[in-house]
Protein backbone atom coordinates (compact mmCIF):
# COMPACT_ATOMS: atom_id res chain seq x y z
CA UNK A 1 0.00 0.00 0.00
CA UNK A 2 1.31 3.41 -1.04
CA UNK A 3 1.27 6.72 1.40
CA UNK A 4 -1.71 8.10 -0.19
CA UNK A 5 -3.54 4.88 -0.77
CA UNK A 6 -2.71 4.32 3.32
CA UNK A 7 -4.12 8.04 3.77
CA UNK A 8 -7.00 7.58 1.91
CA UNK A 9 -8.02 4.16 4.09
CA UNK A 10 -7.33 5.75 7.28
CA UNK A 11 -9.76 9.04 5.88
CA UNK A 12 -12.59 6.22 5.30
CA UNK A 13 -11.68 4.88 9.08
CA UNK A 14 -12.43 8.54 10.33
CA UNK A 15 -15.47 8.63 8.07
CA UNK A 16 -17.43 5.45 7.99
CA UNK A 17 -20.21 7.17 7.69
CA UNK A 18 -19.05 9.13 3.89
CA UNK A 19 -19.93 7.35 0.50
CA UNK A 20 -18.63 8.00 -2.46
CA UNK A 21 -20.64 6.96 -5.65
CA UNK A 22 -20.91 7.91 -9.35
CA UNK A 23 -23.70 10.65 -9.77
CA UNK A 24 -26.74 10.55 -11.88
CA UNK A 25 -29.46 12.55 -13.05
CA UNK A 26 -31.02 12.52 -9.92
CA UNK A 27 -27.93 14.04 -8.35
CA UNK A 28 -28.90 17.84 -10.47
CA UNK A 29 -30.40 19.49 -7.62
CA UNK A 30 -28.14 18.92 -5.04
CA UNK A 31 -25.38 19.57 -7.31
CA UNK A 32 -26.80 23.01 -8.10
CA UNK A 33 -27.58 23.57 -4.81
CA UNK A 34 -24.00 23.25 -3.50
CA UNK A 35 -22.35 24.86 -6.28
CA UNK A 36 -24.59 27.99 -6.11
CA UNK A 37 -24.35 28.21 -2.25
CA UNK A 38 -20.24 28.83 -2.76
CA UNK A 39 -20.13 30.47 -6.09
CA UNK A 40 -21.05 34.16 -7.34
CA UNK A 41 -21.36 32.59 -10.86
CA UNK A 42 -24.52 30.41 -10.88
CA UNK A 43 -24.37 27.13 -12.54
CA UNK A 44 -28.13 25.37 -13.27
CA UNK A 45 -29.34 21.49 -13.56
CA UNK A 46 -29.10 22.27 -17.76
CA UNK A 47 -25.33 22.49 -17.22
CA UNK A 48 -25.10 19.72 -15.31
CA UNK A 49 -26.90 17.51 -17.81
CA UNK A 50 -24.60 19.17 -20.70
CA UNK A 51 -21.26 18.62 -18.95
CA UNK A 52 -21.63 15.09 -17.02
CA UNK A 53 -24.78 13.47 -19.11
CA UNK A 54 -24.53 14.90 -22.99
CA UNK A 55 -20.65 14.99 -23.19
CA UNK A 56 -18.54 13.97 -26.39
CA UNK A 57 -15.95 12.36 -24.25
CA UNK A 58 -16.86 9.69 -21.12
CA UNK A 59 -17.89 12.11 -18.37
CA UNK A 60 -18.03 11.15 -14.08
CA UNK A 61 -19.00 13.22 -11.41
CA UNK A 62 -18.12 11.33 -8.29
CA UNK A 63 -20.15 12.34 -5.16
CA UNK A 64 -19.36 12.34 -1.82
CA UNK A 65 -22.57 11.99 0.20
CA UNK A 66 -23.23 11.48 4.21
CA UNK A 67 -26.53 10.44 5.74
CA UNK A 68 -28.35 11.64 2.70
CA UNK A 69 -26.45 15.18 2.72
CA UNK A 70 -24.34 15.95 -0.32
CA UNK A 71 -20.82 17.04 0.88
CA UNK A 72 -18.84 17.12 -2.45
CA UNK A 73 -18.19 16.57 -5.57
CA UNK A 74 -15.52 16.14 -8.52
CA UNK A 75 -15.85 15.79 -12.07
CA UNK A 76 -13.60 14.48 -14.61
CA UNK A 77 -13.98 13.65 -18.54
CA UNK A 78 -11.54 11.19 -20.43
CA UNK A 79 -10.15 13.48 -22.78
CA UNK A 80 -7.71 12.83 -26.10
CA UNK A 81 -4.75 15.33 -26.42
CA UNK A 82 -2.51 15.04 -29.54
CA UNK A 83 0.29 12.85 -28.60
CA UNK A 84 -0.75 8.91 -27.54
CA UNK A 85 -1.89 9.65 -23.65
CA UNK A 86 -5.42 10.58 -22.99
CA UNK A 87 -5.89 12.76 -20.39
CA UNK A 88 -8.46 12.61 -17.33
CA UNK A 89 -9.44 16.38 -17.07
CA UNK A 90 -11.09 17.32 -13.85
CA UNK A 91 -13.60 19.69 -13.30
CA UNK A 92 -15.96 20.76 -10.18
CA UNK A 93 -14.27 19.72 -6.98
CA UNK A 94 -15.93 21.08 -4.15
CA UNK A 95 -16.30 19.86 -0.86
CA UNK A 96 -19.21 21.45 1.38
CA UNK A 97 -17.68 24.02 4.50
CA UNK A 98 -18.76 21.96 7.22
CA UNK A 99 -16.63 18.91 5.60
CA UNK A 100 -13.76 21.07 4.16
CA UNK A 101 -9.99 19.88 5.84
CA UNK A 102 -11.38 15.98 6.90
CA UNK A 103 -10.17 14.50 3.42
CA UNK A 104 -12.96 13.98 1.98
CA UNK A 105 -11.15 15.39 -1.32
CA UNK A 106 -8.80 12.92 -0.92
CA UNK A 107 -11.55 10.27 -1.55
CA UNK A 108 -13.13 11.50 -4.37
CA UNK A 109 -9.97 11.97 -6.18
CA UNK A 110 -8.85 8.20 -5.11
CA UNK A 111 -12.57 7.20 -7.13
CA UNK A 112 -11.59 9.92 -9.95
CA UNK A 113 -8.24 7.98 -10.19
CA UNK A 114 -9.39 4.79 -10.07
CA UNK A 115 -11.79 5.36 -13.03
CA UNK A 116 -9.03 7.14 -15.22
CA UNK A 117 -6.69 4.18 -14.73
CA UNK A 118 -9.41 2.13 -15.75
CA UNK A 119 -9.68 4.00 -18.95
CA UNK A 120 -5.90 3.52 -19.69
CA UNK A 121 -5.63 7.63 -19.15
CA UNK A 122 -1.95 8.56 -18.49
CA UNK A 123 -2.54 11.94 -16.44
CA UNK A 124 -4.64 13.93 -14.37
CA UNK A 125 -5.27 18.05 -15.51
CA UNK A 126 -6.91 20.64 -14.03
CA UNK A 127 -7.42 24.33 -14.63
CA UNK A 128 -8.20 25.91 -11.34
CA UNK A 129 -8.27 29.25 -9.42
CA UNK A 130 -6.62 30.28 -6.48
CA UNK A 131 -8.57 28.61 -4.49
CA UNK A 132 -8.67 25.25 -5.97
CA UNK A 133 -5.00 25.80 -6.74
CA UNK A 134 -4.67 24.82 -2.90
CA UNK A 135 -6.70 22.57 -2.93
CA UNK A 136 -5.10 20.62 -5.68
CA UNK A 137 -1.40 21.21 -4.18
CA UNK A 138 -2.82 19.49 -1.00
CA UNK A 139 -4.05 16.00 -3.07
CA UNK A 140 -0.14 16.19 -3.95
CA UNK A 141 -0.50 17.67 -7.59
CA UNK A 142 2.08 19.00 -9.39
CA UNK A 143 1.46 22.94 -10.12
CA UNK A 144 3.57 23.49 -13.21
CA UNK A 145 2.30 27.18 -13.92
CA UNK A 146 0.42 30.18 -13.81
CA UNK A 147 -1.79 30.61 -16.68
CA UNK A 148 -0.94 33.61 -18.59
CA UNK A 149 -4.09 35.99 -19.42
CA UNK A 150 -3.08 38.91 -21.86
CA UNK A 151 -5.31 41.86 -21.88
CA UNK A 152 -6.55 44.47 -25.11
CA UNK A 153 -7.42 47.84 -23.66
CA UNK A 154 -8.95 50.01 -26.56
CA UNK A 155 -10.09 52.45 -24.53
CA UNK A 156 -6.61 53.76 -23.40
CA UNK A 157 -4.37 54.90 -26.37
CA UNK A 158 -0.97 54.16 -23.63
CA UNK A 159 -1.11 50.23 -23.65
CA UNK A 160 2.04 50.16 -20.85
CA UNK A 161 5.22 48.40 -22.03
CA UNK A 162 4.55 45.34 -24.00
CA UNK A 163 6.43 42.56 -22.98
CA UNK A 164 8.00 40.67 -25.74
CA UNK A 165 8.82 36.96 -25.09
CA UNK A 166 13.15 35.71 -25.60
CA UNK A 167 11.63 33.07 -28.23
CA UNK A 168 11.84 33.98 -31.99
CA UNK A 169 9.51 33.42 -34.27
CA UNK A 170 11.71 30.94 -36.10
CA UNK A 171 11.90 28.83 -33.28
CA UNK A 172 8.15 28.21 -32.83
CA UNK A 173 7.11 24.71 -33.78
CA UNK A 174 10.54 22.94 -32.93
CA UNK A 175 9.11 20.68 -31.25
CA UNK A 176 5.36 19.54 -30.96
CA UNK A 177 3.29 21.08 -27.92
CA UNK A 178 0.85 18.90 -25.65
CA UNK A 179 -2.47 19.99 -26.53
CA UNK A 180 -5.82 19.04 -25.58
CA UNK A 181 -7.66 17.35 -28.71
CA UNK A 182 -10.60 18.88 -29.52
CA UNK A 183 -12.91 17.08 -32.47
CA UNK A 184 -16.02 18.38 -34.30
CA UNK A 185 -17.90 16.79 -32.10
CA UNK A 186 -16.19 18.36 -28.99
CA UNK A 187 -16.27 22.23 -30.14
CA UNK A 188 -20.08 21.48 -31.47
CA UNK A 189 -21.05 20.37 -27.69
CA UNK A 190 -18.54 23.63 -25.70
CA UNK A 191 -19.54 26.15 -28.02
CA UNK A 192 -23.23 25.33 -29.57
CA UNK A 193 -24.67 23.66 -26.77
CA UNK A 194 -22.93 25.28 -24.26
CA UNK A 195 -26.00 25.63 -21.40
CA UNK A 196 -25.02 29.50 -19.99
CA UNK A 197 -22.79 30.72 -22.50
CA UNK A 198 -22.95 32.27 -25.93
CA UNK A 199 -20.47 32.31 -28.38
CA UNK A 200 -19.66 34.73 -31.96
CA UNK A 201 -17.82 32.77 -34.51
CA UNK A 202 -15.39 35.01 -36.55
CA UNK A 203 -14.42 32.91 -40.02
CA UNK A 204 -11.64 33.77 -42.27
CA UNK A 205 -13.54 32.00 -45.23
CA UNK A 206 -10.49 29.98 -45.90
CA UNK A 207 -11.08 27.01 -43.07
CA UNK A 208 -9.73 29.15 -40.19
CA UNK A 209 -11.85 30.50 -37.36
CA UNK A 210 -11.98 32.37 -34.13
CA UNK A 211 -14.19 31.89 -30.94
CA UNK A 212 -15.08 35.01 -29.09
CA UNK A 213 -17.63 35.34 -25.95
CA UNK A 214 -18.92 39.03 -24.95
CA UNK A 215 -19.87 40.38 -21.48
CA UNK A 216 -21.49 43.70 -20.43
CA UNK A 217 -21.59 44.71 -17.15
CA UNK A 218 -23.65 46.52 -14.79
CA UNK A 219 -23.08 50.07 -16.44
CA UNK A 220 -23.38 48.68 -19.96
CA UNK A 221 -19.41 48.63 -20.56
CA UNK A 222 -18.75 45.41 -23.18
CA UNK A 223 -15.72 43.20 -22.15
CA UNK A 224 -14.56 39.92 -24.76
CA UNK A 225 -12.80 36.85 -24.72
CA UNK A 226 -10.88 35.32 -27.42
CA UNK A 227 -11.48 31.92 -26.46
CA UNK A 228 -10.65 29.57 -29.23
CA UNK A 229 -8.65 30.08 -32.37
CA UNK A 230 -8.60 27.49 -35.06
CA UNK A 231 -5.51 27.86 -37.58
CA UNK A 232 -2.32 27.52 -37.85
CA UNK A 233 0.85 29.66 -38.47
CA UNK A 234 -0.11 33.03 -40.20
CA UNK A 235 -3.71 32.06 -40.34
CA UNK A 236 -3.63 32.06 -36.67
CA UNK A 237 -2.01 35.06 -37.01
CA UNK A 238 -4.58 36.58 -38.78
CA UNK A 239 -7.36 35.44 -37.16
CA UNK A 240 -6.26 36.85 -33.94
CA UNK A 241 -6.12 40.46 -35.57
CA UNK A 242 -9.53 39.87 -36.82
CA UNK A 243 -11.00 38.90 -33.92
CA UNK A 244 -9.23 42.12 -32.19
CA UNK A 245 -10.68 44.30 -35.13
CA UNK A 246 -14.35 42.85 -34.72
CA UNK A 247 -14.11 43.38 -31.05
CA UNK A 248 -12.97 46.99 -31.22
CA UNK A 249 -15.84 47.45 -34.12
CA UNK A 250 -18.22 46.86 -31.56
CA UNK A 251 -17.04 48.92 -28.82
CA UNK A 252 -15.26 46.37 -26.58
CA UNK A 253 -13.63 48.18 -23.80
CA UNK A 254 -11.11 45.05 -22.95
CA UNK A 255 -10.45 41.82 -25.05
CA UNK A 256 -8.97 38.82 -22.92
CA UNK A 257 -6.61 36.17 -24.49
CA UNK A 258 -4.75 33.06 -22.89
CA UNK A 259 -1.70 32.23 -23.83
CA UNK A 260 1.29 30.64 -22.67
CA UNK A 261 5.14 32.63 -22.87
CA UNK A 262 6.66 29.75 -25.19
CA UNK A 263 3.99 29.78 -27.62
CA UNK A 264 3.31 31.52 -31.61
CA UNK A 265 -0.26 32.68 -29.59
CA UNK A 266 1.68 34.99 -26.74
CA UNK A 267 4.55 35.91 -29.31
CA UNK A 268 1.67 37.11 -31.90
CA UNK A 269 -0.79 39.10 -29.47
CA UNK A 270 1.98 40.99 -27.61
CA UNK A 271 2.75 42.64 -31.02
CA UNK A 272 0.00 43.82 -31.19
CA UNK A 273 -0.07 45.40 -27.77
CA UNK A 274 -1.15 42.57 -25.13
CA UNK A 275 -0.15 43.00 -22.14
CA UNK A 276 0.15 40.05 -19.63
CA UNK A 277 -1.69 40.71 -16.34
CA UNK A 278 -2.25 38.93 -12.85
CA UNK A 279 -4.95 36.41 -13.44
CA UNK A 280 -6.01 33.37 -10.81
CA UNK A 281 -5.57 30.13 -12.70
CA UNK A 282 -3.08 27.85 -12.94
CA UNK A 283 -2.27 24.34 -14.39
CA UNK A 284 -1.81 21.46 -11.97
CA UNK A 285 -1.21 17.89 -13.55
CA UNK A 286 -0.80 14.60 -11.87
CA UNK A 287 1.08 11.82 -14.10
CA UNK A 288 0.23 8.35 -13.77
CA UNK A 289 3.59 6.90 -13.49
CA UNK A 290 7.76 8.53 -14.15
CA UNK A 291 7.77 8.19 -17.67
CA UNK A 292 4.87 10.58 -18.20
CA UNK A 293 7.34 13.52 -16.43
CA UNK A 294 7.83 15.62 -19.80
CA UNK A 295 4.08 16.71 -18.56
CA UNK A 296 5.34 18.42 -15.68
CA UNK A 297 7.07 20.85 -17.92
CA UNK A 298 4.93 23.80 -18.96
CA UNK A 299 7.28 24.76 -22.05
CA UNK A 300 6.03 21.29 -23.48
CA UNK A 301 2.38 22.64 -23.61
CA UNK A 302 -0.19 24.59 -25.27
CA UNK A 303 -2.79 25.93 -23.69
CA UNK A 304 -6.24 28.17 -24.53
CA UNK A 305 -8.98 29.67 -22.50
CA UNK A 306 -11.55 26.88 -24.28
CA UNK A 307 -9.51 24.42 -22.33
CA UNK A 308 -11.38 25.58 -19.22
CA UNK A 309 -14.94 25.48 -19.59
CA UNK A 310 -15.77 27.80 -17.16
CA UNK A 311 -14.92 30.45 -20.00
Amino acid sequence: MTRAEAYVSRVRELNPSVVVRQADYRDADAFVSLFNSNYKRKTSQEYFQWQFLDGPFPSKLFVAIERDQFIGFFGVKIMPTNSEMPAGFTVDLLIHDDWRKRGIAFLLEAEVRKYCEAKGVAFLAALPNAFGHAAFKALGWASIAKIDTLVHSSHSKDQGQSVVPATLPGEFGAKKLFQFQKNEDYLNWRFNRHPIYQYNKIDDGKGSYAVTKLFTDIDGRKFGDIVYLHGNGSAKRELLKMALDKMESINVRETTLWALKHTQTYFDAVQINFIPVEQERYFCVRPFGVENNLLLDVTNWELSECDSEIY
